[in-house]
Order: structure tokens, then sequence, then C-alpha cells
């Protein structure tokens, strides 16, 4: 279960916010509905006033435990301190205390307590407390499906149990028979289902109408991740985008994965920053990341930014992975091997991200894979298929793992074009490359390849690669791509 509570940490993470308030106990006053907002554009400083506010009016407010809780919760998972997070358990489990307070007949007490239990959760396995996740999360799934069972009319609760089931329900078989064992089952295409029922269901409900961006962020993400569809977004959705951090990253994802690079990166350098907000450094990282295929200062700038102001280890090798690709742009050799020699000495290998770029560092630096990557997640597609294609008869001088990985980032890239039978031509050749272990391209080569057999209406061919692709393992995401994969042939 380990790789399962690694893997869903953003999904449960996205799931913390406030929930309805129809008890007279449990109260969402304005006050209260302003501060969610508030927290949600990481207007942290706001929130906090706008809850002393409703303290001193009504102090025996059970909400009042809640936004604290969900307050504290939201900051240590961005600021990624695990000393923070042992120093402040304890005040979390106290908030649930005061919550245990409200009467069994509000629906609200339930989804509050099993909210800030998954806080909890995905705190304890992004510091490895692996076990300690676990029960948290059994706890929290628990009270999310009795209250569906006891509160069936309690739209709000559609969207959370929706988001459990389809990420349980994604999981590969090994795991989902663990799951079974303890009474944790899923199902994607409820748990969609629950998703949009929920997101339009409290549009049609004036006191839950508020939740309308959160819910909507949740929509997407789910859709974008498991779902195979970029169709829905927070601007489809007709979200408030400008104002919210979180609403302008998941429209960034959105974009990338629509080939829109571009768009993505002024969304996200315009995004909401200054004295009033809470700093989000990851985000930082994320738009030096989607930087360099446009303009690598611009990338320095962001990369390094995020090297300064974050004390943590997380991402740190893969930005100094992504800066020795700077360095290659600007031709400054020098500086790819010092940059190089940090990713292996400095960070942490807590992330897949972090793992992948150790691992780079360990083999020969290609150029040619690289600045075909770069062009390719700048959805500069033509150019990469170009350049990629000129250099095709230099492939005597690769390993096999770059030769799979060569043909792969082709694969991709007319994948992306809407050239589907060129890509499926290509990504063949990647899973033709005999390799010692497994590789991320190796599993993903097998991954779109199903995907693009999906769209193409042939249900076998998408079967044998989506399998295909769980019999990869061991690489870092693997867990990730086994998740779609199996959302994959749930859908099919």
């Amino acid at each position: 279960m380990i790789p399962f509570f690694m893997r869903i940490r953003t999904l449960i993470f996205i799931l913390i916010f406030p929930l309805g308030a129809w008890s007279q106990q449990i109260r969402f006053t304005p006050d209260l509905k302003l501060a969610f907002g508030k927290m949600a554009e990481l207007r942290f400083q706001e929130a906090e006033d706008l809850i002393a506010r409703e303290e001193q009016r009504n102090p025996d407010n059970l909400a009042l435990a809640y936004m604290r809780g969900a307050l504290l919760t939201v900051g240590l998972f961005i600021s990624e301190s695990e000393s923070e997070f042992e120093d402040n358990q304890s005040q979390l489990e106290s908030y649930i205390s005061t919550l245990e307070k409200a009467p069994d007949s509000d629906p609200q007490k339930g989804f509050m307590i099993s909210q800030l239990r998954l806080g909890m959760a995905i705190l304890h396995g992004r510091f490895r407390n692996n076990f300690s996740a676990g029960w948290q999360f059994y706890k929290a799934y628990n009270l999310l499906e009795n209250n569906y069972k006891v509160f069936p009319q309690y739209k709000p609760g559609y969207v959370p149990l929706g988001v459990l089931y389809v990420a349980i329900g994604s999981l590969p078989d090994g795991y989902q028979s663990i799951a079974s064992i303890i009474g944790i089952k899923g199902d994607v295409k409820k748990g969609m289902e629950l998703i949009r029922k929920g997101y339009y269901g409290i549009q049609k409900e004036e006191e839950n109408r508020f939740y309308r961006d959160y819910f909507g962020f949740i929509y997407s993400y789910i859709s974008l991740e498991l779902s195979d569809d970029n169709s829905v977004s927070p601007e489809s959705l007709g979200l408030n985008v400008r104002t919210s951090s979180y609403l302008r990253y998941m429209q960034a994802r959105v974009e990338v994965d629509r080939g829109n690079a571009r768009k993505a990166l002024d969304i996200l350098k315009t995004r909401p920053r200054g004295d009033g907000y809470q700093h989000f450094g990851y985000l930082d990282y994320y738009t030096g990341r989607m930087a360099l295929a446009f303009s690598p200062d611009t990338a320095y700038q962001y990369l390094h930014k995020y090297l300064k102001e974050n004390s943590t280890g997380n991402y740190r090798k893969s930005t100094y992975r992504y800066l020795s690709w700077y360095a290659m742009l600007i031709d400054d050799k020098s500086l790819i091997r010092e940059y190089r020699q940090k990713v292996m000495r400095e960070g942490t290998l807590n992330t897949g991200a972090d793992k992948q770029a150790y691992r780079e560092a360990q083999e020969p630096f290609n150029e040619i894979l690289i600045k075909g990557r770069i062009y390719f997640d700048g959805g500069l597609y033509s150019k990469a298929a170009k350049y990629l294609l000129s250099r095709e008869s230099m492939l005597d001088q690769f390993g096999n793992a770059d030769k799979l990985e060569f043909y792969y980032r082709l694969g991709r890239v007319f994948q992306e074009s809407e050239e589907s039978d060129k890509a499926i031509v290509y990504f063949k050749k990647a899973l033709e490359i005999p390799v010692k272990e497994s590789t991320f391209s190796q599993g993903n080569a097998a991954l779109q390849l199903a995907s693009v057999w999906e769209k193409k209406g042939n249900k076998a061919e998408a079967r044998k690669y989506y399998e295909k692709t769980l019999s990869y393992k061991g690489f870092p995401f693997y867990e990730g791509l086994h998740q779609k994969a199996k959302a994959g042939l749930n859908r099919i």
C-alpha cells in the first residue's frame, strides 16, 4: 500500500477544504465563507483575520475548529516541513476532538473530520510515515462512506467520495486486493459520476454554491489525470481563474496537455503573489520548468528563486537537472557538469521527479534527447519532429536505453500532432528495444500506445497495451502509469 499513498497524495490534498454548514453548532457564516475563499487563494492572513472575527462573535461555533485545522493543514502541505508537522499533530487532533462534539445528525460532522484526517494522511505519507498515513486514510474513507449512506442527498459530499472511488478503483489489481481485504473499495465510473453530480448539484443550492471553484478544481484535476480528458478545465467551467494560484496551476496543466505550453507559461507568470499571499515555492519550480522552451533566462530566474526560497530538499535534484538543461541551451559545458554534480550531491529522493533526475544524472548527457524533450514540453511539435528526424541516422551511437527514449519521444511528438499512425509506428519501435531495466519511457510508450488505440476505437489493441503497461515497474512514476492504465482498462 505504500506506493498507493505516495501516488495519491495530491488527490488527497485537494479534499481538505470545508464542506457545507447546515447545523446550529457547525455554522458557515458569511465571514467563514469568505475565509474559505481567502484560504483557497493563499491569502492566509486575511483568512485568519476573518476566522478571528467570527470567533469573537460566535466562540462556540464548531466550524471554527475545522477552518483552523484546514488552514493549518494546507500551510503544512505547502511548507513541506516535517518538523512543523510533528509539532502540530496534536493540534490537529484537538481540532478533530472539537468537531466530535457536533451532533451525529449533522452531515458536516463526518465530512469535516474526514477532511482533516485526509490532510493528516497526506502529510504522514509525504514524510514516509506510511502506517500512520494508511490508518488516517482508512478512518477518513469509512467516515465518507458512512455519511454518503446516511445523508445521500448531501451534494457536497459526492465530490470527495467520488475522488476516492476513482483513485482506489484505478489501483493495479495487487493493491486493489489489499484494499479490499481492509474494506476499501473503489469504482472509477461511479466515482466520476459522483464528482460530476456533486459539482453540478451544488450550483443549484444557494447555501453550497460557493464551493464551485473548489469542486471545479477537483473535477478538472481528476478528468485530466485519470479520465484522459482535457476538455474539462477551470476556464471551460467558467471559474474565476484570475484570483487563484491553484486554479491557474490547474489551467496551466490542462494547457500543457493540450499543447499550449506558451499559454500555460503566461498563466503561471501572472499568478497573484506578494506580501498578502502565502509563499508556494513549487509553482516557481514548475514555472521555471515550463519556461525552458521559450526563455532560458526566465527559466533560470524561476529555478534559482525556488532553490533560494525553499529550504526542504524536495525537487532540488530535479531543479538542478533543469538548470543543467539551461546550461546546455546557453552552450556552457562547465556549467552543465556543475549542475549535474549538484543533482548527485544535493536534495532528497522523496519525489518521483528527484528520483528521475538522479537516475538521469548517472547516465551520459544526451543533448539530442534533451533538446527534443524541451521542444516537446514547449508544445513545439513540428520543431521537435524536424530536429529528431534529422538526427535519426546518429542512433548507432546511442545505447539501447537512449534509442528507446528517442523513438518514444518521436511517438509522443506525432501523438500530440494528431498523426496517430506515425505515433503507433514509433511507440512500437520503442517497445521493441531491449533494455536491462524498465524505464519511464518504456512504460509510457505502452500507455500512450494504448491511449491511441482507444481513441481509434480498437479496444482489443488498447487493452493489450494497457495490460502491457502494468508489466513495467520499478522506475520513478511507475505507480502513476499503472493507475492510468488501470483507469483505461476500466473505461474499455
